[in-house]
């Protein structure tokens, strides 16, 4: 294969992350492996904060490939209010990263967790060119 190809390397992971996620059910097989070129895996240990409420976007999609993520935020008394818990297909991040502003809730890694990240920018090119997501 030269070295000039245009064959899309796509791990078999990546590729299986994008296809269990609901978030891109609507894209052909083409355009998952599109997607699936532009993630990298990262993993976590457990307890470990993703973002913090009110922090500024980080312009990053979070897909969970394993593991368990909590989401919750902190009332003004002090008191937490879990609004999920994620897992494996799962995508977190979303709001901030689309609509470039503070994370609403905090991002808490439950267990061991490997996470798939998708840049902001990655994701606005993605969205302009495929209209189904």
């Amino acid at each position: 294969m030269s070295m000039y190809s245009t064959t899309l390397n796509v791990s078999p992971e990546a590729e299986d992350c994008v296809r269990r996620s609901p978030t891109f059910a609507s894209l052909d097989a083409k355009q998952r492996s599109r997607v699936a070129t532009r993630i990298r895996p990262r993993s976590f240990s457990s307890g470990v904060i993703l973002f913090h409420q009110d922090m500024p976007g980080n312009k990053i999609l979070y897909m969970i490939d394993s593991g368990w993520v909590r989401i919750f935020s902190i009332g003004q008394t002090g008191q937490e209010l879990t609004h999920s818990i994620l897992g494996s297909g799962d995508i977190l991040g979303e709001v901030a990263a689309l609509n470039n502003c503070n994370h609403p809730a905090t991002a808490l890694t439950l267990t061991q967790t490997v996470l798939w990240l998708l840049p902001g920018p990655d994701l606005e090119e993605l969205m302009k060119n495929y209209s189904e997501l």
